[in-house]
């Protein structure tokens, strides 16, 4: 009985997840039709896949999958690096991306930091978003031993895509197979946005190579439930104290440790299938919960309280400006100057002040606009759930300062095309894997899924969901996999009738 409503959950889950994704590109590409290029792109995108699926191109990318499968999984694993470094680097230091607006914020607090200028740090705004300080303090040691140039960070966002293309490789070796682990990290490898984005100043290539990091450490610790007695035991207290330290330090950059831990709790409670019969199942998880609430706690409350002093003020609880901004009907949940010149009178309130009162008169201001009728959902989510998930155009929007015009376009587009071939073959990832019941994979599309919904409350910006293209590439290789059981099978089954 556990077994099944066991199933029927993972692909209410699946289905969740699927129909906000297929939702928001529907939304964006037929929704008002403001953006012309985005049916001629999804149009080329699903043409590719067309082509690709046929005899010759098939039979061409099958034979490099079976030669990837023949070599040695750290070979392979090197030379895929190797290319993804260097293609990534090749980028970098072609398109140079001057930091400006959050980015200039980020690089300037950075340097404020490596080079010990306490005083010149904007204490008042970094008070009301610790997350620029969090991302700033972390990045000061990368500045300090190497330069203060941008272009240092750039580089350091290129090897750390190159880290998470091998905790991608990782994760599908264990999971999938070499041929599908080759062909996520080739995706990930040329994916136009990551090379866009490596070029700027943000947080979101570090956080998402260690929210990779923490699902490698969670899917290690699933595969320990088959190493009995107390080795087994030793290795997932291990595993669950470095997955909480890991997540204080995405906690530092981004709030979304909560997200994570919901997403553990419902898939160890409702998703993991036939063992959620075993004792012995629940009791190797309980450890590995409880090691990651002692290693994360303590870690984060003392950075909450470091980041506190250092900033001079009392931090808030709740993201209440994000809020404001994301329930905004009229400005579609995205960044406002009203709701940005708001937050700023209350923080610089000669009495008060501090960067919590100001977020509390924030979700205050939000309260009573709720009591007001001011929120449509419906309009809201048809707004939102496009502009986070409906196209990946945004690097090429953030660089088109250091881009020709015909740069931009082309950049743009093939942002764009790849990003819908990929969201195909996410979706068909997500009925494969469906199919693989109790798989810890499903924490993948839980924890999206979650994502998504929290930024239907939250601001929201099209880079927002950096974070979810590695796990898409996870999901398509999913798709790639069941392909070619699928033709497999078929084939001995034509082999066996005659």
């Amino acid at each position: 009985m556990k077994k099944r409503v066991s199933d029927y959950l993972a692909w209410a889950m699946l289905s969740i997840f699927g129909g906000l994704l297929a939702a928001a590109v529907l939304l964006a590409v037929f929704g008002d039709l403001s953006h012309l290029s985005y049916p001629v792109e999804l149009f080329a995108a699903l043409f590719l896949l067309f082509l690709l699926s046929r005899a010759p191109l098939r039979t061409r990318w099958e034979g490099l999958v079976r030669r990837a499968e023949r070599c040695r999984p750290i070979t392979a694993g090197a030379c895929l690096a190797a290319l993804c470094f260097l293609l990534n680097l090749l980028w970098v230091l072609y398109c140079r991306v001057e930091p400006t607006v959050d980015y200039y914020t980020n690089y300037v607090t950075a340097c404020h930091l490596a080079e010990g200028n306490w005083r010149e740090l904007d204490y008042l705004y970094l008070g009301l978003f610790p997350h620029i300080f969090g991302y700033g303090w972390l990045m000061s040691f990368v500045l300090r031993a190497f330069g203060r140039s941008p272009m240092v960070i750039a580089v350091f966002n290129v090897a750390l895509t190159t880290v998470s293309g091998l905790l991608i490789y990782g994760i599908c070796l264990q999971k999938l197979s070499r041929g599908a682990a080759a062909a996520a990290f080739l995706l990930w490898a040329v994916c136009p946005s990551k090379l866009l984005y490596n070029a700027m100043v943000l947080p979101e290539p570090v956080y998402t190579c260690l929210l990779l990091l923490f699902f490698f450490l969670f899917l290690q610790a699933e595969r320990l439930e088959r190493t009995r007695g107390r080795r087994g035991v030793c290795l997932t207290a291990l595993a669950g104290l470095a997955a909480g330290a890991v997540l204080c330090l995405v906690n530092i950059l981004r709030p979304l440790a909560a997200i994570v831990m919901i997403a553990l709790a419902v898939w160890i409670v409702a998703l993991r299938g036939e063992v959620l019969r075993r004792l012995q199942s629940w009791m190797r998880w309980g450890v590995f919960c409880a090691c990651l609430v002692l290693s994360f706690y303590p870690l984060n409350q003392r950075w909450t309280g470091f980041e506190a002093w250092m900033l001079r003020t009392e931090l808030a609880d709740v993201p209440a400006y994000s809020i404001y901004v994301g329930l905004d009907t009229e400005n579609g949940g995205s960044f406002s100057e009203e709701a940005m010149e708001r937050l700023m009178n209350y923080r610089y309130d000669e009495e008060n002040g501090s960067a919590k009162w100001a977020q509390e008169q924030m979700m205050n201001d939000t309260v009573q606009r709720l009591r007001d009728g001011g929120l449509s959902i419906p309009r809201l989510l048809r707004v939102k759930l496009p502009k986070l998930l409906g196209s990946d155009e945004g690097g090429s929007f953030y660089a088109e300062e250091s881009l020709s015009r015909l740069g931009y376009v082309l950049s743009s587009v093939l942002s764009n095309v790849y990003y819908y071939i990929l969201v195909v073959l996410t979706l068909a990832g997500a009925a494969a894997l469906g199919k693989r019941r109790g798989d810890g994979l499903l924490i993948l599309p839980l924890y999206a899924a979650g994502l998504i919904l929290a930024h239907m409350i939250v601001e929201v910006a099209g880079r927002y969901k950096y974070c979810l293209i590695p796990l898409f590439v996870i999901l398509g290789a999913c798709a790639l996999t069941s392909v070619r059981e699928t033709g497999r099978n078929g084939g001995n089954r034509a082999a066996e009738a005659e």
